[in-house]
């Protein structure tokens, strides 16, 4: 279940710059705290959040790739692949 609160405070935590976006960087910190806290989650997630870049990303400054906050909600609320798709969710409709 997408927590808002809990997204809040990933954001606080990850966004150290404010940018409404979570970096290549930005995601690898949050990768690594996580695996702190989660042991052998590490692998899996550089892999998830590799693959989230590759299909969801924007290109910012100089072509780095960031995930946007609205993306990234998307992705947790369950709308983000009906949405790359050009779908509208069921739940939506």
């Amino acid at each position: 279940n997408f927590v808002p609160e809990a997204f809040e405070r990933l954001f606080t935590r990850f966004d150290p710059h404010g940018s409404g976006a979570l970096n290549e960087s930005d995601l690898q910190a949050m990768i690594e705290a996580h695996s702190q806290e989660r042991p052998g989650s590490k692998l899996a997630a550089q892999l998830e959040f590799r693959l989230l870049l590759d299909v969801a990303a924007d290109r910012r400054k100089g072509g780095e790739r960031a995930i946007s906050r609205e993306r990234l909600a998307a992705l947790y609320e369950g709308s983000l692949l009906y949405e790359l798709a050009g779908e509208t969710p069921p739940w939506r409709s």
